[in-house]
C-alpha cells in the first residue's frame, strides 16, 4: 500500500496520487504495517490537543432554537409538511431557497439503545444499531447521552461556503483523507470525524466578522466539484461562539453551509460529524453530535437537490477530515482569515472511512496555505499544517491568520 503526503495551496494541486516525485511532496512507502491500529490510538504528535473550556463558552443553552435574526443567516428554511410516525416520532420536511430537506425527529426521551430495528431504521442510517460486539457497545454508551427533545431544528443558510481543492484560487484545507487513486471512483460512501472542539481567541483583528474556523468530515471535494460535508463552524457574531452546520456542493450549485442551530457547542466538547450517501436509495444523509451536551443534528436530502440529482453531489474517490478557513468574508479572493484555535490546534482523536479504520486505505496530508509562492515545506509559510498520517490521532497546528 502506498501513502502520499501531499502539501497544498490556494491555487494549485502540488500533485496526484500518481505522481511520485514532485517539490514539496514526501512520501511514505509502506504497506501500513499498522493495518490492526485503527487512527485514534496514542498519536504520534507531541503538540497539545487543542480543546479547551477556556476561553469558549456556548451562548445559547436549547439546541433547536434559532433566532429569526441571527447574523449568520441569510435565509431561512421554512416547514412544508410533518410526517407522524407510529412511536411519536416526526419527519420534517422543509423548504430552504426552494429545495427540499428532510430531518427526521425521535420523540422527546427516545432510547435508541432500546428501540426496535425498524424503529431505529425509519429515523435513518446513521442511527443504526452495529452487529460487532464492540461496536454494539460503544454505540450504545454514545446513543446514551442525546437527549433527544422531540422538536426539530430552526435551519437557515449562510454567507459562508467550503472551499473545493481541485479549484484554482481555492485551497482552504488542513488535515487528511483517504483516497481510492482515483478521480471519479465511487469507493468511499461514509466519512466520520472525532475531535475535541477548539476554543477560540481574539485573533485577525480581533473581529470575529473577519474571521472563521470550520472543522468536518465529508466526501468528495478533491477530484471533482462535489462534495458531501458537515461539522462545526466559529459563529460570525462572537469569538467564542461555535454551531453545527451541513452543505452540499455540485457542479452546478452551492448550498452554502446551512446553519442547524444557534451557538451551542462550546471549547473542549466531544464532537462527531457524519457524511453518507445511500446509493441504493439516492439518499444524502448528514450528522453532527455534540456528545459532551447529548445534542444531536441530522438532515437527510432525497433524490435531488437544486433540480439536480443527490448523486451529482456525491464523489466517493475521497473521504475528508479537515479544517479550513471557509470563504465568503473579507480575506484576500474572499476567504475569511483563519481564526486563532486557544490552544493552537485542533485534536483528532478519531476517524474512519466506510466504518473502517483510516489506516485501511491510502491516505493523503494536507496543509493550508494562502500564497500560491509560499509552499516549501518547513519555512512556516503556511495558514495551517497537520500531523495526519492515516493511522494515528492526529492535530491540526494554526499558524497564521493569513
Amino acid at each position: 500500500m502506498f501513502r502520499a503526503v501531499i502539501h497544498r495551496k490556494k491555487g494549485i494541486i502540488i500533485s496526484t496520487l500518481a505522481v511520485a516525485i514532485v517539490v514539496a511532496m514526501d512520501i511514505v512507502v509502506g504497506m501500513a504495517a499498522a493495518q490492526s491500529t485503527a487512527a485514534g490510538t496514542t498519536g504520534t504528535s507531541t503538540t497539545t490537543a487543542g480543546s479547551s473550556t477556556d476561553p469558549s463558552t456556548a451562548v445559547a443553552t436549547d439546541p433547536n432554537i434559532l433566532s429569526q435574526n441571527d447574523p449568520d443567516c441569510v435565509a431561512y428554511a421554512t416547514l412544508v409538511s410533518t410526517e407522524d410516525l407510529s412511536d411519536g416520532g416526526k419527519i420534517y420536511t422543509y423548504s430552504l431557497d426552494g429545495n427540499l430537506v428532510r430531518e427526521p425527529t425521535p420523540p422527546a426521551g427516545w432510547n435508541p439503545v432500546t428501540a426496535s430495528d425498524d424503529e431505529i431504521k425509519q429515523y435513518g442510517p446513521l442511527y443504526q444499531r452495529p452487529s460487532d460486539p464492540a461496536k454494539l457497545q460503544e454505540w450504545s454508551a454514545k446513543m446514551s447521552l442525546i437527549k433527544f427533545t422531540g422538536k426539530p431544528s430552526q435551519m437557515c443558510k449562510t454567507n459562508k461556503q467550503a472551499g473545493l481543492t481541485n479549484e484554482y484560487n481555492d485551497f482552504p484545507w488542513a488535515g487528511g483523507m483517504t483516497v481510492d487513486g482515483t478521480k471519479d471512483g465511487h469507493t468511499f460512501y461514509w466519512a466520520t470525524d472525532k475531535w475535541y472542539q477548539t476554543a477560540f481567541d481574539p485573533s485577525c483583528g480581533y473581529d470575529p466578522t473577519n474571521s472563521g474556523y470550520a472543522t468536518w468530515a465529508g466526501l468528495g471535494g478533491a477530484n471533482q466539484n462535489r462534495l458531501i460535508q458537515a461539522g462545526t463552524e466559529a459563529a460570525w457574531d462572537s469569538i467564542y461562539g461555535i454551531f453545527p452546520w451541513w452543505e452540499v456542493i455540485d457542479p452546478n450549485h452551492d448550498s452554502n453551509m446551512v446553519k442547524w442551530a444557534e451557538d451551542v457547542i462550546s471549547g473542549g466538547d466531544d464532537v462527531e460529524a457524519d457524511a453518507y450517501y445511500d446509493a441504493s436509495g439516492n439518499v444524502i444523509n448528514m450528522a453532527v453530535w455534540d456528545w459532551t451536551k447529548g445534542y444531536n443534528w441530522y438532515v437527510q436530502i432525497y433524490n435531488q437537490y437544486a433540480g439536480d440529482p443527490t448523486y451529482y453531489y456525491w464523489d466517493g474517490s475521497t473521504a475528508d477530515f479537515v479544517t479550513e478557513s471557509p470563504h465568503g468574508g473579507p480575506a484576500p479572493g474572499g476567504w475569511y482569515y483563519l481564526r486563532k484555535p486557544h490552544l493552537g490546534n485542533t485534536y483528532f482523536y478519531y476517524a474512519t472511512a466506510n466504518q473502517q479504520p483510516i489506516a485501511n486505505f491510502w491516505s493523503w496530508k494536507l496543509y493550508e496555505y494562502s500564497d500560491p509562492s509560499k509552499y516549501w515545506w518547513g519555512t512556516g509559510d503556511y495558514l495551517q499544517g497537520s500531523y495526519f498520517d492515516g493511522i494515528h490521532a492526529w492535530t491540526d497546528p494554526w499558524n497564521n491568520c493569513w
